[in-house]
Order: C-alpha cells, then sequence, then structure tokens
C-alpha cells in the first residue's frame, strides 16, 4: 500500500511540474527594460543603444509592399519615444541579422502592459510567422496584469552576447511540445510500476504468510518483474 501512495505522488509531481512549465512558458517576462528610438518597419525597431528588435512571430509588409507604411505607422504608435519592455527570445536570441528576438511589452497603466506583438495582429497590419523559438504566438493576449511595476525587472547583462544565428527557414518547433512528451512517457512509465506494485500487493494478500506458501508468493512475484 505505501509503495503505491508512493507512486501517485510521484505521478501528481510530474503532472504538477508540467503545469507549472506551462504556466513559465506563456507568462510575461521581461529580460531587458529599453526605450524606442527608431521604427524601421512594421515589426522592426532600433532602441537608444543602437541595437534593433525583431518583433517575435510575425510578419509585416517590407518597404515596398502593399500595407508598409500603415504597419510602420502603427507600430511608431505604439512605441517611438517610450520605454518598452523585452522579453528575449531564451533559444536564440537574436536572428542572423544580430536582431534581438522579442515579445515586446508597454506599459497600459500601473498594474497592465500591453503585447506589442499581439497588438499589431489585432490590428490587422501583420501576420503570425510561426518560427523555431520560445514564443507560441497562438497563446498571446493583448494585455498582461502585473501586481506592480516591481514585477517587471529588468537582466542586468547583455543577452546578445549568447546569440546564435536563425536558419534561412526554420522549422516550426515548439519547445513545450518536446517537454510534453517527455513527461507523459515518464507518466505512463510511473502508471506501469503503480499497476505492478498494486498487483504484487495483492498476490501477497492472497497467500497466507506460513512457510509453505511463500515460495509461490516469491516466484508469482520474479515472473511480475520479469
Amino acid at each position: 500500500m505505501k509503495a503505491r501512495w508512493t507512486w501517485f505522488i510521484l505521478l501528481s509531481l510530474v503532472l504538477s511540474q508540467f503545469s507549472m512549465f506551462l504556466s513559465c512558458c506563456y507568462a510575461m517576462e521581461v529580460d531587458k527594460t529599453v526605450v524606442v528610438s527608431r521604427v524601421i518597419d512594421g515589426d522592426t525597431f532600433e532602441v537608444s543603444s543602437g541595437q534593433r528588435v525583431r518583433l517575435a512571430d510575425i510578419d509585416a509588409p517590407e518597404n515596398g509592399q502593399a500595407g508598409f507604411y500603415e504597419a510602420k505607422n502603427v507600430l511608431s504608435d505604439l512605441v517611438l519615444d517610450k520605454t518598452v519592455y523585452l522579453d528575449i527570445d531564451d533559444l536564440y536570441q537574436t536572428d542572423k541579422y544580430g536582431r534581438l528576438v522579442c515579445v515586446v511589452y508597454v506599459r497600459v497603466d500601473s498594474s497592465s502592459y500591453k503585447n506589442v506583438n499581439k497588438a499589431l495582429l489585432v490590428e490587422g497590419v501583420a501576420v503570425i510567422k510561426n518560427y523555431n523559438n520560445e514564443f507560441n504566438p497562438y497563446s498571446w493576449t493583448l494585455y498582461e496584469n502585473v501586481n506592480s511595476s516591481s514585477d517587471v525587472p529588468a537582466f542586468p547583462f547583455n543577452l546578445t552576447d549568447f546569440s546564435f544565428d536563425f536558419h534561412d527557414e526554420p522549422e516550426e518547433v515548439n519547445p513545450a511540445i518536446i517537454v510534453f512528451g517527455i513527461l507523459v512517457v515518464v507518466a505512463i512509465a510511473l502508471v506501469a510500476l503503480i499497476v505492478r506494485q498494486d498487483k504484487i500487493a495483492k498476490i501477497k494478500e492472497k497467500h497466507s504468510p506460513n512457510s509453505s506458501t511463500k515460495l509461490l508468493v516469491t516466484r508469482e512475484c520474479i515472473l511480475l518483474h520479469n
């Protein structure tokens, strides 16, 4: 009985850790706070340090394409000359052009922030382009609520020191799916162990603990383990 409860507890811990993982994946996270000095186009801007930022997992029209100025103007209204909060991609940090790949937030009031990437999608001036990174654009909400400004920290170092390049055509793989698969396998293994331990316990309960049945119980337990 003790073994059964032990495995149930382990299974519960695995499932709870997965829930925590999902909440961490999709909750607002801020790695850096910057001021936007120039908007390049509908999905790229430059900050006061000269670093360029590429909005993750969205695509706006390029210069010369229909909708270019509309998208650029919407982004300018959202971020130009404002302090913004960057959630930098944990997998690659930058793209092949050296731009930080981010989900960007702007403060709305003392307790809420607007997801700029999502806002461009809502305005209809950009479309989803789901690259291989930590983000899931389908899980974004337009606003994120926090208790106070202290909930929006900034890293004390430059994440571009750890940059990697994108492939030209990255595969659309969500790392959460990989972790989910691993945890499912672990959960199945734990369930199998629970069932086996339960069978062993039933065999032991079925036979009286006298010397004439000990050998039979031992043999049945060995067969189950094999």
